[in-house]
């Protein structure tokens, strides 16, 4: 499967959100594609945010290698799924897609409710934005894993 999250300038909750899915995937994560690219290309080439990278890094997970892009039109064409962190973000999707695109695009929802849940931009916050952005994604992802028939085992829920 190829899975791409996206959010407004991929520096904070779409590459925490693609480093979640990996290790959660463990072994599996060699067979899939998983990236992440933003909606605004003015931080392209940037590392994630300090800040989210210090929560990453205390849950032992190292994101500083990665670096900031730009949604491109043939990401709507390669990638399987798209996921959107808010639904600012699904709006601006839904404009760029193709008809045949837009049934890839989809947002997180609850376990229980089936609502959409919106992954909230943490940039603006203090450090414990991204603590709360990072146990958000852990839910998220655990829920959009069950929903694609694919085992979540507890360790990967531990961290």
């Amino acid at each position: 499967m190829k899975v791409l999250f996206v959010c407004l300038g991929n520096i904070c909750r779409s590459p925490m959100a693609e480093t979640i899915l990996r290790m959660k995937l463990g072994e599996k994560a060699q067979d899939w594609i998983i990236d992440s690219a933003g909606l605004i290309g003015f931080l392209e080439g940037m590392a994630p945010d300090v800040r989210g990278q210090e929560v990453m890094m205390n849950k032992g997970i190292d994101i500083g290698h990665l670096r900031s892009r730009k949604v491109q039109s043939n990401d709507l064409d390669f990638y399987d799924v798209i996921i959107a962190m808010d639904g600012s973000n699904y709006k601006d999707l839904m404009e760029m897609a193709t008809e045949e695109q837009k049934s890839k695009i989809r947002q997180f929802t609850h376990i229980k409710t089936g609502e959409t849940i919106h992954i909230p931009d943490p940039l603006l916050d203090e450090k414990s934005a991204f603590e709360r952005v990072y146990a958000l994604l852990q839910q998220a992802i655990d829920h959009w894993l069950i929903q694609q028939g694919i085992e979540v085992h507890s360790a990967s829920r531990s961290h």
